[in-house]
């Protein structure tokens, strides 16, 4: 367990644009709806099996609404990317789906654990969702997109905001 005054490494939900020098709005904005759209996905896929597992009635409601709102942007996301004539081409890399599905159904680690994980991951929330801030600051002609990711954002910060209180919660209880 880390102590209270360990720094942990800043992450992102998304790591930026990688592709050619000089991208256009639609190059980052395809970039990223992959990207993001499989992140999501996966999260969706695998926090059911911590729902099956956890033995927290608030802790199962919780993430029942993290859950919906996580499969919900994906699906926003992948049918935005349908309708800018573009199909999913990122998958979650293999070491990353088997360290992570097995450690979140397992019962051998609390959801104090579990959510301590993503609490830790996040940080600073709003420095983890920064590179899609960047992204929707410079949309300035494809509006529907910017719009959908905003409200995604709106979504996320409430997520990640549900998730580390309630792990400072089951912290304190302990």
């Amino acid at each position: 367990m880390a102590t209270a005054n360990e720094k942990h490494e800043q992450r992102y939900v998304y790591i930026g644009y990688q592709g050619k020098d000089n991208p256009t709005e639609r190059d980052l904005i395809l970039h990223l709806l992959d990207n993001y759209s499989t992140t999501e996905g996966f999260v969706a896929n695998y926090l059911p099996k911590w729902l099956e597992v956890s033995r927290n009635e608030t802790v199962k409601g919780g993430l029942r609404t993290v859950q919906r709102r996580e499969a919900a942007h994906a699906g926003l996301m992948k049918a935005r990317l349908r309708e800018l004539g573009e199909s999913l081409t990122v998958e979650i890399p293999a070491e990353r789906r088997e360290k992570e599905i097995p450690f979140f159904a397992s019962t051998e680690h609390t959801d104090e654990e579990k959510l301590k994980v993503l609490s830790d991951l996040f940080g600073d929330g709003e420095a983890f969702l920064s590179p899609v801030t960047e992204v929707i600051n410079q949309i300035t002609e494809d509006l529907q997109t910017k719009e959908i990711l905003r409200t995604i954002l709106d979504d996320e910060r409430e997520s990640v905001s549900w998730i580390q209180g309630m792990y400072q919660t089951l912290k304190s209880q302990n």
